[in-house]
Protein backbone atom coordinates (compact mmCIF):
# COMPACT_ATOMS: atom_id res chain seq x y z
CA UNK A 1 0.00 0.00 0.00
CA UNK A 2 1.44 3.20 -0.56
CA UNK A 3 2.03 5.40 2.18
CA UNK A 4 3.51 8.54 1.89
CA UNK A 5 5.24 10.71 -0.79
CA UNK A 6 8.98 11.29 0.05
CA UNK A 7 11.87 12.80 -1.69
CA UNK A 8 13.38 11.16 -4.67
CA UNK A 9 16.89 11.02 -2.71
CA UNK A 10 16.91 11.95 1.38
CA UNK A 11 19.79 13.93 2.67
CA UNK A 12 21.10 12.97 5.93
CA UNK A 13 24.08 14.68 7.55
CA UNK A 14 24.80 16.27 3.98
CA UNK A 15 24.67 13.05 2.43
CA UNK A 16 21.90 12.31 -0.59
CA UNK A 17 20.94 7.86 0.35
CA UNK A 18 18.84 5.68 -0.31
CA UNK A 19 19.76 5.71 -3.80
CA UNK A 20 23.05 6.38 -4.39
CA UNK A 21 26.40 4.88 -4.88
CA UNK A 22 26.95 2.36 -2.09
CA UNK A 23 29.79 -0.34 -0.99
CA UNK A 24 28.45 -3.47 0.23
CA UNK A 25 31.26 -4.23 3.28
CA UNK A 26 31.60 -8.09 4.22
CA UNK A 27 34.50 -9.30 6.13
CA UNK A 28 36.92 -6.42 5.32
CA UNK A 29 35.85 -6.70 1.20
CA UNK A 30 34.45 -4.41 -0.31
CA UNK A 31 32.06 -4.55 -4.13
CA UNK A 32 30.91 -1.58 -5.27
CA UNK A 33 27.58 -2.19 -7.03
CA UNK A 34 26.42 0.72 -7.76
CA UNK A 35 23.43 1.51 -5.32
CA UNK A 36 21.74 1.18 -2.93
CA UNK A 37 18.51 -0.96 -1.58
CA UNK A 38 15.90 1.16 -1.11
CA UNK A 39 14.21 -1.03 1.55
CA UNK A 40 13.69 -0.15 5.05
CA UNK A 41 15.75 -1.67 7.57
CA UNK A 42 18.47 -1.12 5.61
CA UNK A 43 19.66 1.12 7.66
CA UNK A 44 23.54 1.36 6.69
CA UNK A 45 21.88 2.11 2.69
CA UNK A 46 24.38 -0.82 1.86
CA UNK A 47 23.06 -3.39 -1.04
CA UNK A 48 21.74 -6.03 1.71
CA UNK A 49 19.87 -6.33 5.03
CA UNK A 50 22.08 -8.09 7.25
CA UNK A 51 23.77 -7.77 10.63
CA UNK A 52 25.34 -4.70 10.30
CA UNK A 53 21.91 -3.55 9.71
CA UNK A 54 21.19 -4.62 13.39
CA UNK A 55 23.89 -3.47 15.38
CA UNK A 56 22.88 -0.22 14.09
CA UNK A 57 19.53 -0.43 15.06
CA UNK A 58 20.34 -1.64 18.97
CA UNK A 59 23.32 1.18 19.00
CA UNK A 60 19.89 3.64 18.09
CA UNK A 61 17.49 1.53 20.83
CA UNK A 62 20.44 2.13 23.29
CA UNK A 63 21.47 5.55 22.65
CA UNK A 64 24.89 4.88 21.21
CA UNK A 65 26.37 8.47 20.66
CA UNK A 66 25.74 9.70 17.38
CA UNK A 67 22.75 6.80 16.16
CA UNK A 68 19.76 8.51 15.84
CA UNK A 69 16.65 7.68 13.32
CA UNK A 70 17.84 11.09 11.62
CA UNK A 71 21.35 9.82 10.98
CA UNK A 72 19.74 6.35 9.95
CA UNK A 73 16.44 7.00 8.91
CA UNK A 74 16.35 3.47 7.02
CA UNK A 75 16.46 1.90 10.23
CA UNK A 76 13.01 2.50 10.68
CA UNK A 77 12.32 -0.92 9.50
CA UNK A 78 8.50 -0.93 10.32
CA UNK A 79 8.16 2.82 9.37
CA UNK A 80 6.15 4.43 12.61
CA UNK A 81 8.43 6.67 13.38
CA UNK A 82 10.60 4.96 15.95
CA UNK A 83 13.11 2.74 16.58
CA UNK A 84 12.50 0.31 18.75
CA UNK A 85 12.60 -3.67 19.06
CA UNK A 86 9.73 -3.80 16.53
CA UNK A 87 11.81 -2.66 14.34
CA UNK A 88 14.90 -5.18 14.77
CA UNK A 89 12.43 -7.96 14.83
CA UNK A 90 11.69 -7.50 10.89
CA UNK A 91 15.44 -7.24 10.29
CA UNK A 92 15.70 -10.74 12.02
CA UNK A 93 12.88 -12.30 10.24
CA UNK A 94 14.56 -10.97 6.80
CA UNK A 95 17.79 -12.19 7.72
CA UNK A 96 15.93 -15.66 8.58
CA UNK A 97 13.72 -15.77 5.54
CA UNK A 98 10.44 -15.92 7.43
CA UNK A 99 7.52 -14.12 6.19
CA UNK A 100 7.10 -10.43 6.87
CA UNK A 101 5.57 -7.31 5.85
CA UNK A 102 8.44 -4.62 4.53
CA UNK A 103 8.61 -1.01 3.68
CA UNK A 104 10.29 0.34 0.26
CA UNK A 105 10.48 2.41 -1.80
CA UNK A 106 8.06 3.11 -5.38
CA UNK A 107 9.37 5.06 -8.01
CA UNK A 108 7.30 7.27 -10.52
CA UNK A 109 9.02 9.08 -13.50
CA UNK A 110 7.19 11.22 -15.40
CA UNK A 111 7.65 9.87 -18.91
CA UNK A 112 11.06 11.28 -19.36
CA UNK A 113 13.70 11.00 -16.70
CA UNK A 114 12.18 12.72 -13.67
CA UNK A 115 11.97 10.19 -10.82
CA UNK A 116 9.62 10.69 -7.75
CA UNK A 117 9.27 7.94 -4.91
CA UNK A 118 6.44 6.81 -2.51
CA UNK A 119 7.19 4.38 0.05
CA UNK A 120 4.72 1.47 -0.10
CA UNK A 121 4.35 -1.84 1.48
CA UNK A 122 4.52 -5.73 0.23
CA UNK A 123 4.12 -8.60 1.29
CA UNK A 124 7.75 -10.65 1.91
CA UNK A 125 8.76 -12.60 -0.16
CA UNK A 126 7.19 -12.54 -3.24
CA UNK A 127 6.45 -15.97 -5.07
CA UNK A 128 4.46 -16.20 -7.40
CA UNK A 129 4.78 -12.92 -9.49
CA UNK A 130 2.37 -10.68 -12.04
CA UNK A 131 4.18 -8.51 -14.48
CA UNK A 132 3.51 -6.47 -17.23
CA UNK A 133 5.28 -5.12 -20.15
CA UNK A 134 8.62 -6.10 -22.14
CA UNK A 135 11.13 -4.42 -19.80
CA UNK A 136 9.75 -5.99 -16.25
CA UNK A 137 9.55 -9.37 -18.45
CA UNK A 138 13.79 -8.30 -18.96
CA UNK A 139 14.43 -7.58 -15.18
CA UNK A 140 12.43 -10.95 -14.47
CA UNK A 141 14.29 -13.16 -17.32
CA UNK A 142 17.62 -11.52 -16.29
CA UNK A 143 16.63 -13.07 -12.76
CA UNK A 144 16.11 -16.18 -13.41
CA UNK A 145 12.20 -15.48 -12.87
CA UNK A 146 10.74 -16.80 -16.03
CA UNK A 147 9.22 -19.74 -14.48
CA UNK A 148 8.24 -17.94 -11.22
CA UNK A 149 6.01 -15.40 -13.02
CA UNK A 150 2.31 -17.01 -13.26
CA UNK A 151 0.44 -13.61 -14.64
CA UNK A 152 1.52 -11.01 -17.53
CA UNK A 153 -0.17 -8.55 -19.73
CA UNK A 154 -0.55 -9.45 -23.27
CA UNK A 155 -0.21 -13.10 -22.26
CA UNK A 156 -1.62 -15.72 -24.65
CA UNK A 157 -0.93 -13.18 -27.68
CA UNK A 158 2.42 -12.40 -29.85
CA UNK A 159 3.20 -8.96 -28.56
CA UNK A 160 6.36 -10.23 -26.88
CA UNK A 161 9.57 -11.49 -28.13
CA UNK A 162 8.09 -15.30 -28.12
CA UNK A 163 12.51 -16.42 -28.43
CA UNK A 164 13.08 -14.19 -25.01
CA UNK A 165 10.47 -14.99 -23.20
CA UNK A 166 9.27 -18.58 -24.20
CA UNK A 167 9.55 -20.18 -20.84
CA UNK A 168 8.12 -17.13 -19.09
CA UNK A 169 5.19 -17.16 -21.24
CA UNK A 170 4.86 -21.21 -21.25
CA UNK A 171 1.77 -21.29 -18.13
CA UNK A 172 0.95 -17.82 -17.41
CA UNK A 173 -2.15 -16.32 -16.90
CA UNK A 174 -3.14 -13.07 -19.08
CA UNK A 175 -3.57 -9.90 -17.08
CA UNK A 176 -5.47 -7.35 -19.44
CA UNK A 177 -4.83 -4.01 -19.89
CA UNK A 178 -6.51 -0.95 -21.00
CA UNK A 179 -5.79 2.53 -22.27
CA UNK A 180 -6.93 6.10 -22.44
CA UNK A 181 -5.99 8.28 -24.78
CA UNK A 182 -3.39 10.00 -22.74
CA UNK A 183 -1.90 6.26 -22.72
CA UNK A 184 -2.65 5.71 -18.88
CA UNK A 185 -3.11 1.92 -18.90
CA UNK A 186 -5.51 0.27 -16.42
CA UNK A 187 -4.95 -3.48 -15.41
CA UNK A 188 -8.41 -5.46 -15.28
CA UNK A 189 -8.97 -6.06 -11.64
CA UNK A 190 -10.53 -9.13 -12.58
CA UNK A 191 -7.93 -10.98 -14.51
CA UNK A 192 -5.63 -10.08 -11.11
CA UNK A 193 -8.00 -12.12 -8.99
CA UNK A 194 -8.61 -14.74 -11.28
CA UNK A 195 -4.83 -15.37 -10.87
CA UNK A 196 -4.66 -14.48 -7.48
CA UNK A 197 -7.35 -17.05 -7.17
CA UNK A 198 -5.48 -20.18 -8.93
CA UNK A 199 -2.10 -18.82 -7.37
CA UNK A 200 -2.12 -18.99 -3.37
CA UNK A 201 0.94 -16.77 -3.76
CA UNK A 202 0.06 -14.08 -6.22
CA UNK A 203 0.06 -11.10 -4.13
CA UNK A 204 2.73 -8.58 -6.02
CA UNK A 205 2.49 -6.89 -9.55
CA UNK A 206 5.89 -5.59 -10.69
CA UNK A 207 4.60 -2.56 -12.99
CA UNK A 208 6.39 -0.06 -14.75
CA UNK A 209 7.88 3.55 -12.93
CA UNK A 210 7.21 4.80 -17.01
CA UNK A 211 4.59 7.61 -15.87
CA UNK A 212 1.54 5.66 -14.58
CA UNK A 213 1.69 3.49 -17.79
CA UNK A 214 1.40 -0.11 -16.60
CA UNK A 215 -1.35 0.80 -13.63
CA UNK A 216 -2.82 3.71 -14.08
CA UNK A 217 -6.29 2.20 -10.94
CA UNK A 218 -3.56 1.67 -8.78
CA UNK A 219 -5.65 1.77 -5.58
CA UNK A 220 -7.95 -0.66 -7.16
CA UNK A 221 -5.40 -2.79 -7.29
CA UNK A 222 -4.05 -2.33 -3.89
CA UNK A 223 -7.83 -2.79 -2.86
CA UNK A 224 -7.89 -6.30 -4.02
CA UNK A 225 -4.69 -6.84 -1.70
CA UNK A 226 -2.33 -7.29 -3.98
CA UNK A 227 0.68 -4.92 -4.02
CA UNK A 228 1.83 -2.84 -6.38
CA UNK A 229 5.57 -2.80 -7.01
CA UNK A 230 6.45 0.28 -9.11
CA UNK A 231 10.17 0.24 -10.38
CA UNK A 232 12.26 2.10 -12.86
CA UNK A 233 13.43 -0.73 -15.03
CA UNK A 234 14.32 1.29 -18.08
CA UNK A 235 14.41 4.76 -16.65
CA UNK A 236 16.90 7.45 -17.86
CA UNK A 237 18.05 8.10 -14.50
CA UNK A 238 20.83 6.30 -13.23
CA UNK A 239 20.66 5.53 -9.45
CA UNK A 240 16.79 5.10 -9.31
CA UNK A 241 17.42 2.60 -12.17
CA UNK A 242 19.88 0.55 -10.61
CA UNK A 243 18.44 0.66 -7.15
CA UNK A 244 15.10 -0.77 -8.81
CA UNK A 245 17.15 -3.99 -9.79
CA UNK A 246 18.32 -4.19 -6.20
CA UNK A 247 14.33 -3.94 -5.00
CA UNK A 248 13.52 -6.45 -7.44
CA UNK A 249 15.95 -8.92 -6.82
CA UNK A 250 15.51 -8.12 -2.73
CA UNK A 251 11.76 -8.42 -3.01
CA UNK A 252 12.07 -11.91 -5.21
CA UNK A 253 15.04 -13.76 -3.13
CA UNK A 254 16.95 -12.73 -6.01
CA UNK A 255 19.35 -10.64 -4.69
CA UNK A 256 23.00 -12.06 -4.90
CA UNK A 257 21.56 -12.19 -8.85
CA UNK A 258 20.77 -8.51 -8.88
CA UNK A 259 23.57 -7.10 -6.89
CA UNK A 260 25.77 -8.61 -10.21
CA UNK A 261 23.55 -7.14 -12.79
CA UNK A 262 23.44 -4.01 -10.61
CA UNK A 263 27.27 -3.66 -10.90
CA UNK A 264 27.71 -4.55 -14.47
CA UNK A 265 24.76 -2.18 -15.39
CA UNK A 266 26.55 0.26 -13.14
CA UNK A 267 30.11 0.09 -14.74
CA UNK A 268 28.32 0.20 -18.37
CA UNK A 269 26.75 3.44 -17.55
CA UNK A 270 29.80 4.91 -16.02
CA UNK A 271 31.83 3.35 -19.38
CA UNK A 272 29.35 4.98 -21.38
CA UNK A 273 29.44 8.34 -19.54
CA UNK A 274 33.09 8.48 -20.00
CA UNK A 275 33.19 7.67 -23.67
CA UNK A 276 30.47 10.44 -24.38
CA UNK A 277 32.37 13.20 -22.63
CA UNK A 278 35.69 12.64 -24.15
CA UNK A 279 34.25 12.54 -27.98
CA UNK A 280 36.25 15.34 -29.44
CA UNK A 281 33.70 18.25 -30.25
CA UNK A 282 33.76 17.77 -34.16
CA UNK A 283 32.56 14.07 -33.92
CA UNK A 284 29.51 15.04 -32.48
CA UNK A 285 26.84 13.35 -34.38
CA UNK A 286 23.47 15.25 -34.54
CA UNK A 287 21.15 12.56 -34.84
CA UNK A 288 16.85 12.70 -34.29
CA UNK A 289 15.16 9.77 -32.51
CA UNK A 290 12.05 8.11 -34.03
CA UNK A 291 9.94 6.20 -31.66
CA UNK A 292 6.81 3.55 -32.28
CA UNK A 293 6.18 5.14 -35.74
CA UNK A 294 8.52 6.72 -38.19
CA UNK A 295 5.45 10.28 -38.22
CA UNK A 296 6.88 11.41 -34.71
CA UNK A 297 10.30 12.68 -33.74
CA UNK A 298 10.91 12.47 -30.24
CA UNK A 299 12.29 16.05 -28.19
CA UNK A 300 14.82 15.88 -25.97
CA UNK A 301 11.95 15.79 -23.54
CA UNK A 302 11.37 12.60 -23.82
CA UNK A 303 13.57 9.81 -22.20
CA UNK A 304 14.41 7.89 -25.96
CA UNK A 305 16.10 11.17 -27.00
CA UNK A 306 17.45 11.50 -23.95
CA UNK A 307 18.90 8.31 -23.89
CA UNK A 308 20.94 9.49 -27.23
CA UNK A 309 21.93 12.18 -25.71
CA UNK A 310 23.42 10.20 -22.56
CA UNK A 311 25.30 8.76 -25.14
CA UNK A 312 27.31 12.05 -26.75
CA UNK A 313 24.98 12.26 -29.44
CA UNK A 314 23.50 16.32 -30.34
CA UNK A 315 19.67 16.41 -30.43
CA UNK A 316 18.55 18.07 -33.62
CA UNK A 317 15.44 18.82 -32.73
CA UNK A 318 13.96 20.97 -29.41
CA UNK A 319 11.98 20.21 -26.13
CA UNK A 320 9.01 18.72 -27.61
CA UNK A 321 8.39 15.86 -29.80
CA UNK A 322 7.57 16.73 -33.57
CA UNK A 323 5.85 15.87 -36.39
CA UNK A 324 7.80 15.19 -38.95
CA UNK A 325 5.87 17.08 -41.84
CA UNK A 326 7.86 18.53 -44.64
CA UNK A 327 10.10 20.70 -41.24
CA UNK A 328 12.44 17.92 -41.67
CA UNK A 329 13.17 19.03 -45.64
CA UNK A 330 14.56 22.18 -44.72
CA UNK A 331 18.04 22.88 -44.93
CA UNK A 332 18.01 24.14 -41.71
CA UNK A 333 17.25 20.73 -39.88
CA UNK A 334 18.48 18.24 -42.71
CA UNK A 335 21.92 19.52 -42.92
CA UNK A 336 22.33 18.70 -39.26
CA UNK A 337 21.22 15.36 -39.23
CA UNK A 338 23.85 13.00 -39.43
CA UNK A 339 22.11 9.91 -37.67
CA UNK A 340 18.56 8.70 -37.96
CA UNK A 341 17.72 6.28 -35.39
CA UNK A 342 14.64 4.29 -34.80
CA UNK A 343 13.71 2.55 -31.55
CA UNK A 344 12.37 -0.95 -32.09
CA UNK A 345 10.75 -3.26 -29.60
CA UNK A 346 10.69 -6.88 -29.24
CA UNK A 347 6.72 -7.20 -30.39
CA UNK A 348 5.18 -8.20 -33.27
CA UNK A 349 4.50 -4.96 -34.41
CA UNK A 350 7.88 -3.96 -34.93
CA UNK A 351 10.48 -7.03 -35.19
CA UNK A 352 11.74 -9.97 -32.72
CA UNK A 353 15.47 -9.11 -32.63
CA UNK A 354 16.11 -11.32 -29.70
CA UNK A 355 15.16 -13.99 -32.13
CA UNK A 356 17.43 -12.10 -34.46
CA UNK A 357 14.22 -12.80 -37.09
CA UNK A 358 13.94 -8.73 -37.87
CA UNK A 359 11.31 -8.09 -39.93
CA UNK A 360 13.46 -5.84 -42.19
CA UNK A 361 11.00 -5.70 -44.79
CA UNK A 362 8.64 -4.19 -42.12
CA UNK A 363 10.77 -1.87 -40.77
CA UNK A 364 11.49 -0.47 -44.10
CA UNK A 365 8.22 -0.21 -45.32
CA UNK A 366 7.57 1.68 -41.72
CA UNK A 367 9.96 4.32 -43.15
CA UNK A 368 9.28 4.41 -46.70
CA UNK A 369 5.28 3.69 -47.30
CA UNK A 370 4.13 6.11 -44.24
CA UNK A 371 1.75 9.02 -44.77
CA UNK A 372 4.10 11.91 -44.64
CA UNK A 373 5.29 12.15 -47.85
CA UNK A 374 6.30 14.71 -50.90
CA UNK A 375 4.56 13.96 -53.50
CA UNK A 376 5.26 10.26 -53.75
CA UNK A 377 8.29 10.12 -52.08
CA UNK A 378 8.53 9.21 -48.08
CA UNK A 379 10.04 12.07 -46.37
CA UNK A 380 12.11 10.17 -44.57
CA UNK A 381 13.93 8.79 -47.90
CA UNK A 382 14.44 12.41 -49.10
CA UNK A 383 16.70 13.22 -46.47
CA UNK A 384 20.69 13.34 -46.60
CA UNK A 385 21.29 11.10 -43.62
CA UNK A 386 19.04 8.33 -45.62
CA UNK A 387 21.01 8.98 -48.60
CA UNK A 388 23.89 8.43 -46.88
CA UNK A 389 22.48 5.39 -45.19
CA UNK A 390 23.13 6.68 -41.40
CA UNK A 391 19.69 5.07 -40.49
CA UNK A 392 19.93 2.15 -37.93
CA UNK A 393 16.90 0.31 -36.03
CA UNK A 394 17.89 -0.01 -32.32
CA UNK A 395 16.34 -2.84 -30.39
CA UNK A 396 14.50 -1.03 -27.44
CA UNK A 397 13.98 -3.28 -24.50
CA UNK A 398 17.04 -3.44 -22.53
CA UNK A 399 17.67 -1.98 -19.25
CA UNK A 400 19.06 2.10 -19.46
CA UNK A 401 22.36 0.90 -19.33
CA UNK A 402 22.19 -0.78 -22.50
CA UNK A 403 19.91 1.54 -24.06
CA UNK A 404 23.03 3.80 -23.60
CA UNK A 405 25.33 2.00 -25.28
CA UNK A 406 23.59 0.45 -28.41
CA UNK A 407 22.57 4.53 -29.11
CA UNK A 408 25.82 5.58 -28.61
CA UNK A 409 27.29 2.15 -30.87
CA UNK A 410 24.72 3.30 -33.75
CA UNK A 411 26.31 7.04 -33.65
CA UNK A 412 29.91 6.20 -32.74
CA UNK A 413 30.66 2.54 -33.68
CA UNK A 414 34.60 3.66 -33.43
CA UNK A 415 33.97 4.57 -29.85
CA UNK A 416 31.61 2.08 -28.44
CA UNK A 417 32.63 -0.51 -30.29
CA UNK A 418 34.69 -2.67 -28.03
CA UNK A 419 32.32 -1.82 -25.16
CA UNK A 420 29.36 -2.86 -27.14
CA UNK A 421 30.87 -6.37 -28.20
CA UNK A 422 31.79 -7.15 -24.66
CA UNK A 423 28.88 -6.13 -22.58
CA UNK A 424 26.61 -7.91 -25.11
CA UNK A 425 28.50 -11.09 -24.81
CA UNK A 426 28.56 -10.77 -20.81
CA UNK A 427 24.50 -10.04 -20.64
CA UNK A 428 23.29 -12.94 -23.30
CA UNK A 429 25.69 -15.09 -20.76
CA UNK A 430 23.58 -14.09 -17.19
CA UNK A 431 20.26 -13.83 -19.38
CA UNK A 432 17.83 -17.46 -18.86
CA UNK A 433 21.18 -19.43 -18.11
CA UNK A 434 23.32 -18.58 -21.11
CA UNK A 435 21.41 -20.18 -23.66
CA UNK A 436 21.07 -16.79 -25.12
CA UNK A 437 25.37 -16.68 -25.54
CA UNK A 438 27.08 -17.17 -28.51
CA UNK A 439 23.90 -16.58 -30.78
CA UNK A 440 25.30 -13.83 -33.02
CA UNK A 441 21.98 -11.75 -32.47
CA UNK A 442 22.36 -8.43 -33.31
CA UNK A 443 20.66 -5.95 -31.54
CA UNK A 444 21.53 -2.84 -33.66
CA UNK A 445 20.91 -2.40 -37.34
CA UNK A 446 21.69 -0.26 -40.10
CA UNK A 447 19.44 0.38 -42.98
CA UNK A 448 22.26 -1.00 -45.08
CA UNK A 449 21.91 -4.04 -43.75
CA UNK A 450 18.31 -4.33 -43.46
CA UNK A 451 18.23 -3.65 -47.51
CA UNK A 452 20.53 -6.53 -47.96
CA UNK A 453 18.22 -8.91 -45.84
CA UNK A 454 15.34 -7.96 -47.86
Amino acid sequence: MILAVVAVALIVGGATVAIVASNNNKGGESTNVGAALPVYGNADLDADIDGDDLNIINKIINKDSGYTIAAYPFADANKDGTIDSKDADVVKKIMNKETTKVYHLNYYNDGAFNVKTKVADTKWPCEDLMVTYNSIMFTMASLGLDEKVVGATSAGKNNFDTTMYAKMMKDVEPLTVSYDAQWNGSLDTSSISAVMTKYKDAHTVFVSGYGQYDAYNESAIEALGCDVVRICESNASRNETLASVLLTGFLTNTLDKAKELTKMYAEIWDECDKIAKTLPGDDKEGFVVVVSTPDTCAGTSNQHNYKCQLAGGSSVVGNDSLNINTWILEDEYNKKIDKILYIVWSNDNNGHFFGNTVKSDKLIKDFTQHEMKVGDDSVWTLTDAWEKKEVYFVYGDFPTAMDILLRGYAMYPDYYGDLYNECIDKLLSMISDGEFKGKGLQFVYSLEELEKKN
